[in-house]
Order: structure tokens, then sequence, then C-alpha cells
């Protein structure tokens, strides 16, 4: 059997896995409590699919690894806090971040802290605000790319993929 030449390939690339991790620390609410303040070592994969160019490439290596570099440096060796959890109060000021709500009050010196515009700080929810953050550079840099997907393991047992369709 052949395949019709007018048959539509798609191609996936993929960057991450080993090596592509960072420590950051993170608290989330839990049936409307936040858990302790802990940490995990982040490892972060970005796969992408579209249809090949005349070489055979959906998307440079180079560019995907920058991307993908560029939208976790912010995040590394930093406190992860979600600005959007209803009933939770988050402010700053230049030296410092407060949070209220949950059950709990706590600061933060504003340098060790990494604010994202989500309502939680949930494995899931990170691997959304990636997927949009790199979804924002690889339309630009990659316009073959259709669509994306990140994925974040927290541990050996617990990864959330999330998939963004550009087009």
């Amino acid at each position: 059997m052949t395949v019709s030449t007018a048959a539509r390939h798609l191609a996936r690339a993929r960057v991450g896995g080993p090596g592509w991790d960072f420590n950051a620390a993170h608290t989330g609410l839990h049936d409307g409590t936040f858990e302790p303040l802990h940490g995990h070592t982040y490892q972060v994969a970005l796969t992408v699919w579209g249809e090949p160019d005349d070489a055979g490439m959906v998307a440079d290596f180079g560019i995907l690894k920058s991307a993908l570099r560029a939208t976790l440096a912010p995040l590394k060796r930093r406190t992860l806090l979600a600005t959007s959890t209803p009933g939770v109060l988050v402010a700053e000021d230049d030296e410092l971040v407060h949070v209220t709500g949950g059950g709990a009050f706590f600061t933060l010196p504003r340098r060790w802290v990494a604010l994202l515009p989500i309502a939680s700080t949930s494995t899931e929810a990170l691997a959304g605000y990636l997927a949009d953050q790199l979804a924002v550079q690889l339309a630009v840099s990659c316009p073959r790319v259709e669509r994306l997907e990140t994925t974040i393991t927290e541990s050996a047992e617990c990864a959330a993929t999330v998939e963004v369709v550009l087009r």
C-alpha cells in the first residue's frame, strides 16, 4: 500500500526531561487551608506538533530550548505564589510579599518570590502557566507549530501535562 503524496504529515519535536529542572517552593489551598510551604525539583518537557517544512522540521531545537530556558529562569530557586486564588490576598511592596488567607499569614522577601497570575500552584496549574508562556513565544518564533504540550514532573510518581492548540 502506498501513501498518497497529498497526505498531510504532522511531526513532533520534544525538548526537556532529565536536566531540564528547577527547584522551587510552593504552597496551595486544600479544603480552604494552606498546606505547609514545601519544595520540589520540577522536571519539565516541551513537545510541539506541526507540519514539517521542506527540510522536515517543525521547529528548530535551539529555538525550543531557548524558549524553555527563558520561561523557566524566573521560577528557579523561588517561592511560587499564585496571585488569583479566591479568598487569598497577596500584597507586595518593593521589599516584601504578604500573603493572607487560607488560615495563614506569611511574609517573604520580594526577591525570593515569583508571583504567578494563576489560581493555584498545583502541578497542573504550573504546567498550564508554562504552556501559555511558551505559546506566546513560539507563535512568533516557530510559526509551523500547531500545538504544544508542557509536562511537569514533581516526583517520580506525580506529573501533569497541559496541551495548547495554537491554530
